[in-house]
């Protein structure tokens, strides 16, 4: 599902209300059932400031390296630009165009940050210009959807990640063989 970003003319009476969500029974219940993404979710500023919506979670056992890759993918097939990508210093920086926004774009960036050897950090903020709306069980459904994706990589100590890995080296190391053999056979030929 594509967050929709949309502009809204309202009254200045009605302004509290929009940026303001109400909150049910259900989405009390909403932070025990989504975790982290949900419990650290804040939002700060108000419709005619403009908004910062953002979120973080720990991860257990996760690699910076996959983590980025992983999310890369997700931010770009969930409908966001990729704007800039930096894997060694794990940020991802990307926008969405705003519908009906005259070419407003709504910025993201996501935040890798490694914490411990075997921990690692993911922050997610998203900035709305005044004036620019979107439900906020939207955002928090995107950046839990993000989150996911990032508790779906296989952990640093999983075997079948680093049998995985290993298969790839081995893979790498025979290709390099085979080419270096096919350079001594052809040599040997030539003279």
């Amino acid at each position: 599902m594509k967050t929709v970003f949309s502009v809204v003319a309202l009254v200045a009476a009605l302004a509290g209300c929009a940026s303001q969500p109400s909150s049910t029974a259900s989405e009390a219940a909403a932070p025990a059932q989504k975790g982290a993404c949900m419990t650290n979710f804040a939002t700060e500023g108000g419709f005619w400031t403009g908004q910062r919506h953002s979120t973080y979670e720990v991860f257990q056992k996760k690699s910076p390296a996959a983590a980025f890759d992983t999310l890369l993918q997700t931010v770009a097939t969930n409908g966001y630009q990729i704007v800039t990508s930096s894997k060694e210093s794990g940020l991802i920086s990307a926008n969405q165009t705003v519908s009906y926004g005259k070419g407003k774009t709504v910025p993201i960036n996501v935040v890798i940050k490694k914490l411990s050897a075997s921990e690692i950090r993911v922050d997610v903020s998203l900035a709305l210009s005044g004036g620019v709306s979107a439900p906020i069980d939207s955002v928090q459904g995107e950046f839990c959807k993000f989150m996911d994706a990032v508790r779906q990589t296989p952990n640093v100590n999983d075997p079948a990640a680093q049998q995985g890995a290993q298969s790839s080296g081995e893979t790498a190391g025979s290709a390099k063989k085979t080419a270096t053999s096919k350079k001594a056979k052809k040599k040997t030929t030539s003279q």
